[in-house]
């Protein structure tokens, strides 16, 4: 566990297992005014911002997704062991977009310019389950992969 708890985790608890609004509201009591200052800050794992900025979306009245749209596609960046890719759907493959998929989806504009850096990257996106690893993992999906889905998405909204 992170010395702030914004770790492996807390993600597990936050999209993972059920315990959505507890753990969301567990951390905004502890941590809240530091937050915004987290997500915001680009020498922080793009695991932390990520929770941090669902934290915040979860808890913070007046928050607003365009705030966010960095750290949602940079998200796209994180290990499958800590985040698999099943948060973000099966892009191409049917309409879901997962949770993390909707998220980004709704900062709309504020994720184009993170996503279009994203465009080269080759890492992989893999799946966990056995269903839906099998699906998933089959169409070998990388992250650049997912940031065209994202922009086309984006751009055609």
């Amino acid at each position: 566990m992170s010395a702030n708890g914004l770790d492996v985790a807390l993600a597990d608890r936050l999209f993972l297992s059920g315990d959505n609004p507890s753990a969301a509201e567990e951390v905004w009591r502890a941590r809240g005014e530091e937050l915004p200052g987290i997500a915001a800050d680009a020498a922080r794992s793009p695991l932390e911002r990520l929770l941090a900025a669902e934290v915040l979306w979860r808890c913070a009245p007046g928050v607003s997704p365009g705030d966010f749209g960095e750290v949602y596609a940079r998200a796209l960046t994180i290990p499958s062991a800590d985040l698999p890719a099943n948060l973000w759907g099966f892009l191409d493959y049917d309409d879901y977009d997962g949770p993390l998929g909707e998220r980004l989806l709704a900062t709309g504009a504020s994720a184009i310019p993170e996503l279009r850096r994203l465009l080269d990257d080759e890492a992989p996106l893999i799946y966990a389950g056995s269903r839906e690893a099998m699906l998933g993992n089959s169409f070998h999906y990388r992250v650049k992969d997912a940031a065209r889905y994202y922009l086309a998405k984006i751009d055609h909204a």
